[in-house]
């Protein structure tokens, strides 16, 4: 686990041009913190390969649920 990082998810997106990419989305463990995710992304480069490093990691309160809440 990355200190600071309560939940995490990545997915698949594609671009506009047709390319896709690593998206992934954090939330905090505490809810007043601010992670920097420029620091998140060198970590996880330190723990994964390249492919697998979200091109861009983006901060977010609450991950969104379904509603059968998954």
């Amino acid at each position: 686990p990355l200190d600071g990082v309560g939940q995490a998810f990545v997915s698949l997106r594609s671009a506009t041009s047709g390319s896709e990419r690593l998206v992934g989305w954090v939330v905090p463990s505490d809810a007043t913190a601010t992670l920097d995710t420029h620091e998140l992304r060198e970590q996880v480069r330190q723990l994964l390969p390249n492919y697998l490093v979200p091109a861009s990691i983006v901060q977010i309160d609450v991950l969104p649920r379904t509603a059968a809440a998954k």
